[in-house]
């Protein structure tokens, strides 16, 4: 699994990260990085063909690496708060109570 904000730098620009782990591997290799199944999950890398073995160290040690970079996750999103009404103007009218019907 790679954390989400590090999926840009570990693919890298025009995927040259994953290529390079490509080229290490002897045979025919595919490396792809697939998002993640729920919400709540982190992007994982998928491994075919021959070497996957030596990729799958290959991959865990630029996973690594980019950690020790200290790259941080983002801070979280936050909600803009809706402002809470403060004069009679601002509050929502409400509707004139119905009269009993007798």
């Amino acid at each position: 699994n790679v954390p989400g904000f590090l999926v840009e730098d570990f693919i890298g620009p025009g995927g040259a990260n994953l290529n390079a782990i490509r080229a290490k591997v002897p045979g025919v290799c595919y490396i792809s990085v697939r998002p993640p199944s729920a919400p709540n999950r982190k992007p994982s890398v998928r491994i075919l063909g021959e070497g996957v073995e030596q990729a799958e160290r290959l991959v865990r040690a630029s996973i690594e690496e980019l950690k020790k970079l200290g790259k941080k996750p983002p801070p979280p999103k936050r909600r803009p708060q809706q402002p809470e009404p403060s004069s009679p103007a601002q509050q929502p009218q409400q509707p004139p109570p119905l009269a009993p019907q007798s």
